[in-house]
């Protein structure tokens, strides 16, 4: 009788605690969501842009300083109007002051890592992809080089750098 008299005064704080939360934690949740400015992307295509995952969480950031190998996305414009969902996503492939070079075969180098090849957008651009050949820059300053993992990937290989001023923000990859 003693043993069970000691388990229930050292469950029960326990018990009532887990049921506090178990009633706020949904309130907490929706003011998470409320408050925090995130979101979650889906992306079902059959030849998706970004090929690791499916789900993703977009963390909005005032903060604008990707680094090579982030995900970010912003609001799709000029080149990317055609977009039917809120944002445009792609992986930073070079950074203010990075060197991008492209080939004579259409290799595309930044700072001389390989980092995608060939244009076989070139025509929704109406050129043909020898345009693009031969190609050498400096990202300016306040821009970044971005690209999608798919080799069909409309990037900047085709409309040039995204200015980091439109960026919303950047992401991870979930599921």
């Amino acid at each position: 009788m003693i043993i069970s008299l000691r388990l229930k005064k050292q469950w029960m704080p326990n018990l009532q605690r887990l049921l506090w939360y178990w009633r706020y934690a949904p309130l907490l949740i929706v003011g998470l969501y409320i408050a925090l400015p995130f979101h979650m992307a889906v992306d079902f295509q059959q030849e998706r842009c970004l090929q690791d995952h499916w789900l993703y969480l977009l963390l909005e950031k005032s903060e604008r300083n990707p680094a090579r190998g982030d995900l970010v996305f912003w609001p799709p414009e000029g080149a990317l109007s055609y977009v039917k969902s809120q944002y445009a996503a792609k992986r930073v492939a070079g950074i203010e002051g990075d060197i991008v070079r492209i080939d004579q075969h259409g290799s595309v180098y930044v700072n001389n890592h390989l980092v995608g090849a060939g244009f076989p957008l070139a025509s929704m651009y109406k050129v043909s992809a020898d345009y693009f050949y031969g190609n050498t820059f400096r990202v300016p300053k306040d821009q970044i080089f971005v690209m999608g993992d798919h080799p069909k990937s409309n990037d900047s290989r085709y409309w040039g750098t995204l200015d980091t001023k439109k960026l919303k923000g950047q992401m991870w990859g979930i599921l």
